[in-house]
């Protein structure tokens, strides 16, 4: 397990108002195909009674999706504590949810300053309308985020971004890096190639560094030291996966939306799933953390999404 606490990645969509360079699931405004709201929630009931008590709605623009409501409620109704990562232009059909209690927390995703963030979206005014919408939800007094893709050019402004961000009212950061899977790998001419190690090592000591400047505000790097890398008492087999992913096609896989689909454990809808690390998955974990130790820093899902794929 490699989150704090069991969380269900729910992607009911690839459809999204924009095309971003960075996406890993490859969305944008022509991915039509979605999953059924009956079929999702039949597939969290069966999660939710093995301890899953967490869900994350992205996407695809999350809230774009034709049953978001629908979907919102049903997973309340469920017992899930749910949280939204959103590009900030659909603050309209965000905000009700979140007044009603429905969805408890919402992340806007940044990818910089305003015109590194309008490149990556390919979008002018995507900057400024994702200000808006993090204005509209701290103004609200509603649990409020920030995610941040980190890439070769992002590094260099982080600081002061965060800065700003902070006198903003911001209290939660998480600090992603590229990878380069879905249309990242399309994009490199303008992204560049995922961090290095030095850079990945870099990212962990700056965040140190605003933690420290910060201490009243929560920011997290997806980087990991690897030499603190630990499996606590060591057991992998029958623990529950997490995060596992829904994916738009139906398809439930561990860790992340582009792991090999060798490792599929189920389908949205059915009446039964494998949610516990069996023997395949746990030589996965295995490799991954090997590999992970003969370097200086990683995101350790880089490792798991690399060890997945056949070689």
């Amino acid at each position: 397990m490699l989150t704090r606490e069991p969380i269900v990645q729910i992607h009911a969509s690839r459809f999204c108002n924009y095309a971003c360079l960075h996406c890993y699931s490859s969305s944008s405004p022509f991915a039509r195909e979605s999953l059924s709201v009956e079929d999702i929630l039949s597939t969290t009931h069966l999660l939710a009674d093995e301890g899953y008590r967490h869900a994350s709605l992205s996407g695809g623009e999350p809230v774009l999706y034709k049953d978001y409501d629908a979907l919102a409620k049903g997973l309340f109704d469920q017992g899930f504590h749910t949280s939204v990562i959103t590009n900030g232009t659909q603050t309209e059909r965000l905000l009700p949810g979140m007044r009603a209690g429905y969805i408890q927390h919402a992340s806007v995703s940044f990818d910089g300053d305003e015109k590194l963030h309008d490149t990556v979206r390919q979008k002018a005014g995507a900057f400024q309308r994702a200000c808006k919408a993090l204005e509209d939800l701290l103004n609200a007094g509603l649990s409020t985020g920030v995610v941040i893709s980190v890439t070769q050019q992002s590094m260099p402004i982080l600081p002061n971004f965060i800065d700003s961000l902070v006198q903003l009212g911001v209290t939660q950061f998480q600090l992603h890096p590229l990878a380069s899977v879905g249309r990242a790998v399309t994009s490199i001419d303008e992204l560049g190639p995922e961090l290095s190690q030095e850079a990945l090592l870099r990212l962990i000591l700056l965040t140190m560094c605003l933690r420290k400047k910060h201490p009243a505000v929560e920011i997290h790097s997806d980087a990991i030291i690897s030499d603190r890398l630990d499996f606590g008492d060591g057991q992998i087999e029958g623990s529950l996966i997490s995060p596992i992913v829904l994916r738009d096609d139906g398809k439930i896989v561990p860790y992340a939306y582009d792991v090999s689909l060798d490792l599929e454990l189920g389908h949205v809808g059915a009446a039964a799933l494998t949610c516990h690390v069996a023997a395949p998955v746990g030589r996965v974990l295995r490799a991954a953390f090997s590999r992970a130790r003969e370097k200086l820093a990683t995101t350790v899902y880089r490792e798991i999404v690399g060890c997945s794929k056949p070689t």
